[in-house]
Formats: C-alpha cells, sequence, structure tokens
C-alpha cells in the first residue's frame, strides 16, 4: 500500500506541467495557440539590446518565475534584417566579432538571469530565416538576402554552440521552415517576416519533448 501511494505521488508531480514563458520580439508570437505557454512581446527588442541592457530590460521579477519553469527568449531576427550587415559595412567591423560580441552579451544576460530566477530552464529561440517577400516600411531590411541567409546561419550557428556550453537549450527549427536557398518559404510565412502560427507544429513538438 505505502508503495501504491509513493508511485502515485510520483506519477502526478511528474504529470504537472511545468510553467512556460515566452519573452521576445514579434516572432514570440509564433508560439501561440500552443498550450499553457504565457506570451510576452516586448516590442521591437532587438539581441543586442538585451545584451546591452541586460536586466533592465529583461526584468522579469512580476511574472512568477522559478526552477520548475521553462523560460524561452526570442530575439535576433530584427538584429539580423537591420543591423549586423550594416555594423560590418559601415562601421568596418569584423562579421565575426560583430556576432561574437553580440551572443557573447545576450547570452550574459540570459544567465544572470538563469541566476536570477532559481535555475529555471532556458530556450534560445534559434533566429528564423529573412526573407524577401515584406513591403512595408515598418520592416526594413539591410542587404541582400543571399547575405541575410549567410549572417543567420552564422549567428544560429554560434548560438547553438555556445548554449551547449553553457546548458541552454536551443530551439532551432530553421529547417523546417527555410527553402533551399534558405529564405523563408513565403507559403509558412504570415507574408512578412513571421512563421504563420498556423504552421507552428515543429515548434509545438518541441516544446512537448521539452516538457516530456
Amino acid at each position: 500500500m505505502r508503495f501504491f501511494l509513493i508511485s502515485l505521488l510520483v506519477i502526478s508531480c511528474w504529470s504537472i506541467e511545468p510553467k512556460i514563458f515566452v519573452f521576445g520580439d514579434s516572432h514570440s508570437k509564433e508560439f501561440s495557440d500552443i498550450p499553457n505557454i504565457s506570451i510576452h512581446y516586448l516590442g521591437p527588442m532587438t539581441m543586442h539590446r538585451i545584451g546591452r541592457d541586460q536586466l533592465d530590460v529583461l526584468n522579469l521579477s512580476s511574472h512568477g518565475i522559478d526552477k520548475e519553469s521553462i523560460v524561452i527568449f526570442a530575439f535576433g531576427e530584427i538584429d539580423v534584417r537591420c543591423h549586423i550587415g550594416k555594423q560590418r559595412d559601415l562601421m568596418n567591423r569584423n562579421l565575426d566579432e560583430v556576432i561574437l560580441t553580440l551572443v557573447a552579451n545576450y547570452l550574459e544576460a540570459i544567465l544572470k538571469i538563469r541566476y536570477l530566477y532559481n535555475n529555471p530552464l532556458c530556450v534560445v529561440y534559434g533566429v528564423t530565416p529573412p526573407t524577401d517577400i515584406v513591403n512595408n516600411s515598418e520592416y526594413p531590411r539591410y542587404g541582400l538576402l543571399e547575405d541575410r541567409i549567410a549572417i543567420t546561419k552564422k549567428l544560429n550557428d554560434l548560438l547553438q554552440s555556445q548554449c551547449k556550453i553553457y546548458g541552454i537549450e536551443f530551439l532551432d527549427v530553421y529547417a523546417d521552415f527555410s527553402d533551399e536557398q534558405g529564405a523563408l518559404i513565403k507559403e509558412l510565412s504570415d507574408d512578412n517576416v513571421h512563421i504563420n502560427n498556423v504552421f507552428n507544429a515543429p515548434i509545438r513538438n518541441y516544446i512537448e519533448k521539452l516538457i516530456r
């Protein structure tokens, strides 16, 4: 009887789903309609600003995050679309140095969050494929599509390798939504720079595996 009660307790504990939070730019909305996820859109926030201002812009104290939580960070598409290539070209900076500095500062901010909130499971959402289908002044872009594809892949590769070093999960769905060139598949988009959440099954599957 005692063994049965202990087993029942263990099963009930595993059946309690963790609180899942997504903090990010507009790509955080690609997690919409996935059960038990709390989405917090922080506006057109760049990965650069998260790394620069850190806890000043990532003040998560009012959200009830604890060690049982999963916290997903979705930033970087704006950096690729508007800023990284421009930093290289107009500021005469080495591309690898730009990306290395960006990633180091960004992950430093996430590690501070992890420490501050008693070690929740932190997840970095990889930057999604770039596109040229947008003709909207609110979504400007710098550089050729081929260049932004190369920058995105380089950024994601470094994010993934550094996340592995620091024990941060990396959610990579690039291949699920890119064509042979590496650009965002128009039919899977929202006719803008985002993945249409109607087609977010790869993201949903990753979350389910993470919970299990």
